[in-house]
């Protein structure tokens, strides 16, 4: 017999004797603890039984002597009710006082169901009476009954006890199981467990678990056995939904209610004690198990440590690190599987120079990308002059140079200007400054700002064009030795690019303002003339008329003349104030968008004296055309002056918000309100057309929800003109 023989004859013969004493051991150990797990089991039956039938008697006992009291109330009732039924009555209060149970209230009903009386006299619960559902009155054949789990009209669960009193009527006690009454008659349970009183038909009247109360979720076909066969029992079942998960569950029944008390708690914490034992023999089988093991592994030694030195490696090469050879010492089949390691070894890192050289190209690609982007997002942001800046950053941090710049001219013949640079330039701040070469001269030349810094030794130079024609240079100063490749190159013409789409989009930008702001004007005049002119005309021919007719009026009579008078002047005076407030809208200059929504309402807190919450930061940072920042302005200011007019508001929220592509704006008042549908007279219908109209002529919607007494809402949409800026 050989080496190899020997030493796979001896593991074996190891491994057989560990394995039979191991086996051996656990089963006396299981004997054992099935003999605890029995004797554990026994103990606890009879202590769950003792808890359950002690709890139960308790609430029989406290339902007892409440019955017990009702019925004297009833038999009283009866005797002292022929002769006075105010004295019969105030018997109620004082037994109302003394049950226990049943203390939430006793009503006397006459035989057709309504209230005699009732304790207390505000009666929570009167949607019980008169017209008590039956299942709380007793039946003909039956004097007395004590319902299961009912409900009042307002939803509250309750029981009843009910007696009947002949001619006389009926005499109604009502306990309220939402105030947790019953609860405090149920035995105290270890954290896992609960407990519940349940009714004849299944319903849970009070239980620890919140979840239970008032369902019939308790275990239904184990708690209708155990009403069935109506005495103290202690089973194990199936948990609720889970058959891998039982209960150990205790029913006692309360006698002469058709009730039952239930104690329940899952198996694995009222056996805790065995579980633990079991858990014990588990550990210690393992144990021994690992000894066997243990015993394995040093006689298999001489074959897993070369193995576990071929794993570390392995991991050092999943973890990237390809430059440690593997080391081949060996000529058996440990030794070939060691020099195919080495094989992948060095096939992977040929793989990984060749992905991390496509990985840096990509990489600067996605930089190019980024900061086209960024240009792109500055020009719909902020115009060309944020846009310049970023093209000059982004040029240096790309392409390593030491400075950048765009140089422009207003005109063919003019001097070019450093627009934007990201040094200082001729002792001024970094950002502009610097006179350059004119148009048609050399770039680079001697004369350029960024050459006569020393640290500059050359420059690479795109044109930047607006509409076909030379308008500046974007630069890139660098030192003597530096160079760009042509993928460097092509970068540049594209920032260059960008920075003349960014002159063009400036230039569009200025004329579409220009062309709404005429626009507003236009219709500013014709509602001056629609409205100011026509209130100024009335006024004129109404003085007019009672100048004539003065010598005849009476005092009376020209108080109220000049009354209608001021009024039309009143209205008159905020319609100017309306219109001047649009034209400084309209020649506003330019100015954003949150700056014209606070003016609108710095502008009606002063008329009004009306409070205005206003959120408005979103505006900020999106982009809107310039017809439409005017028109949303406009039907703003037009909402608030209708709330000043119409609506008796004393409070306004104004909220803007960025939702599906566009811009919402809130304004929301808590006064008087409207009905939309109903028509409106006069100027405040022409009001809400107008701002429908403003709207919808920059492609937004207006929504007016509004109802008596509710205040008004009324919600703007506006499409962006641009995405929404970080």
């Amino acid at each position: 017999m050989n080496g190899g023989t020997l030493r796979r004859s001896l593991r074996w013969r190891i491994l057989l004797s560990a394995s039979a004493g191991l086996i051996l051991l656990l089963a006396v150990m299981a004997l054992q603890g099935a003999q605890i797990v029995s004797s554990l089991t026994s103990q606890q039956v009879i202590e769950w039984s003792r808890t359950t039938e002690h709890s139960a008697k308790h609430l029989q006992a406290r339902i007892e002597r409440d019955q017990a009291l009702i019925d004297q109330l009833a038999t009283e009732l009866i005797y002292t009710a022929g002769a006075s039924g105010s004295t019969a009555a105030g018997f109620l209060p004082n037994t109302q006082k003394r049950l226990v149970v049943f203390r939430h209230g006793l009503v006397w009903l006459d035989p057709e169901g309504e209230v005699v009386t009732r304790a207390p006299e505000q009666q929570p619960l009167a949607a019980l009476m008169p017209g008590a559902p039956p299942a709380a009155l007793p039946t003909v054949d039956d004097d007395r009954r004590l319902s299961g789990l009912l409900y009042t009209g307002e939803g509250r669960p309750v029981v009843t006890y009910s007696v009947q009193m002949g001619q006389l009527g009926t005499l109604l006690a009502i306990a309220d199981l939402e105030t947790g009454l019953l609860d405090g008659f149920l035995p105290r349970t270890a954290r896992g467990g609960h407990a519940a009183l349940i009714d004849s038909q299944g319903w849970v009247l009070a239980s620890t678990k919140d979840a239970l109360r008032f369902t019939r979720r308790e275990h239904p076909d184990w708690v209708a056995g155990a009403m069935r066969e109506g005495r103290l029992m202690v089973t194990e079942t199936n948990g609720r939904g889970k058959t891998d998960d039982r209960d150990m569950m205790a029913f006692a029944p309360i006698a002469g209610t058709g009730w039952g008390l239930v104690l329940g708690e899952p198996v694995k914490e009222a056996l805790a004690a065995s579980f633990q034992l079991r858990r014990r023999m588990l550990l210690l089988g393992l144990a021994a198990l690992a000894l066997v093991v243990g015993y394995a592994w040093w006689d298999t030694g001489a074959i897993t440590k070369p193995l576990r030195r071929l794993t570390s490696l392995a991991e050092r090469i999943a973890a990237g690190d390809l430059s440690t050879p593997v080391a081949v010492r060996r000529h058996d089949e440990i030794g070939m599987l060691a020099r195919s390691f080495e094989a992948m070894r060095l096939s992977l890192r040929g793989s990984r120079e060749k992905l991390e050289d496509a990985l840096a190209e990509t990489r600067r690609r996605e930089r190019e990308t980024v900061a086209l982007y960024a240009v792109t997002q500055e020009i719909l942001r902020t115009g060309s002059g944020g846009a310049l800046r970023t093209v000059v950053e982004r040029v240096r941090e790309l392409l390593g140079g030491s400075a950048g710049a765009i140089c422009l001219a207003e005109s063919p013949d003019s001097l070019l200007r450093c627009v934007a640079t990201t040094v200082a330039l001729d002792d001024s701040t970094p950002g502009t400054g610097g006179t350059c070469v004119a148009p048609h001269q050399a770039p680079a030349s001697p004369l350029c700002p960024l050459l006569r810094r020393q640290e500059h030794q050359q420059v690479f130079v795109e044109q930047v064009s607006r509409e076909g024609a030379a308008r500046g240079y974007l630069c890139l100063a660098a030192g003597p030795a530096s160079s760009i490749s042509e993928q460097d190159r092509t970068l540049l013409a594209g920032l260059a690019n960008l920075a003349g789409l960014a002159l063009v989009h400036e230039q569009s930008q200025a004329q579409s303002r220009t062309l709404a702001v005429y626009a507003e004007r236009e219709r500013i005049s014709r509602e001056l003339h629609d409205s100011v002119s026509q209130s100024l005309s009335y006024l004129y021919s109404q003085l007019e008329l009672l100048r004539e007719i003065l010598p005849k009026l009476s005092t009376e009579q020209l108080r109220a003349e000049l009354s209608s008078l001021s009024g039309v002047a009143s209205v008159a005076f905020e319609e100017a104030r309306d219109s001047i407030f649009s034209l400084r809208i309209a020649g506003g200059g330019g100015d954003p968008l949150p700056i014209l929504i606070s003016g609108c309402v710095r502008d009606f807190k002063a008329r009004s004296g009306i409070p205005v919450e206003l959120d408005a930061g979103v505006m900020a940072s999106i982009s809107l055309t310039p017809e439409a920042e005017v028109q949303l302005v406009h039907i703003v200011q037009e909402a608030l002056s209708n709330v000043a007019r119409h609506t008796r508001a004393t409070r306004v929220v104004v909220r803007a918000e960025v939702q599906g592509g566009e811009l919402r704006v809130t304004i929301q008042d808590n006064g008087e309100g409207f009905d939309p549908q109903a028509p409106r007279p006069g100027r405040r219908s022409f009001g809400l057309e107008m701002m429908c109209e403003r709207a919808e002529s920059v492609g937004g919607s207006l929504q007016i929800r509004s109802s008596r007494d509710h205040g008004t809402r009324i919600l703007v949409g506006v499409p962006l003109g641009g995405e929404v800026l970080a």
